[in-house]
């Protein structure tokens, strides 16, 4: 699989949690526009308020929609309601041939910490360049 062609046109959230962000754009949502995995070198459009660049790892990707509803189900009496009812609402949008509902579904998972955490993961993670910690309710990427 090519990764630099199969990322282009991903939505993505910008790490809350971001520490080294010059251009002041943690907890947005863009789309990935140019990928050198190689080089660890993503470039996220943010539509009028331009592009930045970013590594891997500062960014947030939807897990995959049969991940998120595992891991729902399997924690259902431990989540909030609200928050089970987002997640489900996610998994409905990510599963969306719409580019527009699969970043609709991003904005969502920003509503909570646990939601965010149940439904994305650090792009390096998917990509397999790091290993995924899974759900720890509480750790907040």
């Amino acid at each position: 699989m090519d990764n630099q062609n199969a990322l282009h046109g991903t939505a993505v959230l910008v790490k809350p949690t971001l520490i080294n962000d010059p251009d002041n754009k943690k907890n947005q949502v863009g789309v990935i526009i140019m990928a050198s995995v190689k080089d660890d070198n993503v470039m996220v459009s943010f539509g009028r308020n331009g592009h930045s660049f970013f590594p891997t790892d500062a960014l947030l990707i939807l897990r995959k929609p049969e991940d998120i509803r595992l891991d729902a189900q399997n924690d259902f009496t431990l989540l909030p309601f609200y928050d089970y009812a987002d997640i489900m609402s996610i998994i409905e949008l990510a599963e969306s041939s719409s580019s527009a509902f699969r970043k609709e579904a991003v904005v969502l998972a920003m509503k909570s910490p646990d939601v965010l955490e149940y439904t994305m993961v650090s792009l390096s993670t998917a990509l397999g360049m790091k290993r995924n910690p899974g759900i720890s309710r509480g750790y907040y990427m």
